[in-house]
């Protein structure tokens, strides 16, 4: 469940940091 909760995290980060980054 850590996992989970881990990557979906890192991968809604990633997705939030992209379009910032940009």
């Amino acid at each position: 469940m850590c996992n989970r909760v881990l990557i979906e995290h890192m991968n809604y980060n990633i997705f939030t940091a992209t379009p910032k980054e940009l």
